[in-house]
């Protein structure tokens, strides 16, 4: 499947024995972004989420280290996936956003923006490295993670695949984009019609 495939997606991912490859579009501004794809699989591990995230204009990461591992994330260029075991996120959501330099912001959410961030469990595996200009992200869901979360992948569970595209000389203003266009006005990641489901 050739990630323009993904243009006007229906928001729906069937995972079969072939990995599912994505693109992410900005749909609230008249930039585009930099090139963002997202290859989906099933693993023997759990559930795989490769980005590929190129970085003609956007890559910027914030100095420090944060040892809360939030501030400097959340300010810099970075890849995001979400999970709920509801389509309407009645059940809560959680998942991760990180950037190039491979820091994580793991988070649970009881409802909408309720967010507690967290330390990333031992079932979850992240690696971030460089690749030319840009980035590459790969996370891993252990089966037992989404199991503990209620998450039946033969039912379809909701899915939120995101990036933040932040250039170096626009800190304050990111191009949001997602695998599915929500609707919405303006981007927000964590309303339920920014979700898609994915089955498998």
């Amino acid at each position: 499947m050739s990630p323009e495939a993904n243009k006007g997606s229906t928001g729906m991912i069937e995972l079969g024995s072939e990995p599912q490859a994505l693109r992410l579009n900005s749909y609230w501004d008249p930039d585009d972004g930099d090139l963002t794809t997202v290859v989906v699989s099933k693993e023997r591990e759990g559930l795989l989420f490769v980005f590929e995230a190129e970085c003609s204009t956007g890559g910027f990461t914030a100095d420090g280290t944060d040892d809360e591992g939030s501030d400097e994330i959340l300010r810099s260029d970075r890849c995001e996936v979400f999970l709920s075991a509801s389509r309407d996120l009645t059940e809560g959501y959680f998942g991760f956003e990180a950037d190039r330099a491979g820091r994580i912001f793991w988070f649970q959410a009881e409802c909408y923006r309720n967010i507690r961030q967290i330390e990333p469990p031992g079932s979850f595996s992240l690696e971030s490295k460089a690749v030319g200009a840009g980035y590459r992200v790969e996370a891993l869901f252990s089966y037992s993670l989404l199991r503990e979360h209620r998450i039946e992948l033969h039912k379809a569970a909701a899915v939120g695949i995101h990036r933040a595209c932040i250039a170096c000389d626009k800190v304050d203003r990111p191009i949001w984009m997602s695998w599915i266009d929500s609707g919405l006005p303006k981007a927000d990641f964590h309303r339920a019609e920014s979700f898609g489901l994915i089955k498998g």
